[in-house]
């Protein structure tokens, strides 16, 4: 696992091929090798929406619950790929 600051208040944690975008203490959007970013569906703040356009590239974003992106961060969690693939076949 890596952390990595990525400005005021911006953490990066990078396991493997994934990552998981941090605003403040919370998770709200990352990356899944194979399957693309996503971004979380709740409104933190007028800052964490900014932090996360700045994370984000252009293009196709998937916008998935929060509860899942918290998930992500649990030890439950550790294999990310097929939780945030579950949730993809779901839609």
């Amino acid at each position: 696992m890596r952390i990595k600051s990525l400005g005021k208040n911006k953490t990066l944690v990078s396991i493997g091929d994934h990552e998981i975008f941090v605003s403040y203490e919370t998770p709200v959007a990352g990356f899944i090798s194979g399957l693309g970013y996503f971004k979380t569906n709740k409104y933190h703040s007028v800052t964490t929406s900014r932090h996360i356009n700045e994370y984000l590239p252009a293009g196709e974003v998937t916008i998935i619950p929060q509860d899942t992106i918290d998930g992500f961060m649990d030890d439950k969690y550790i294999d990310y790929t097929i939780q945030l693939e579950e949730y993809h076949n779901k839609l």
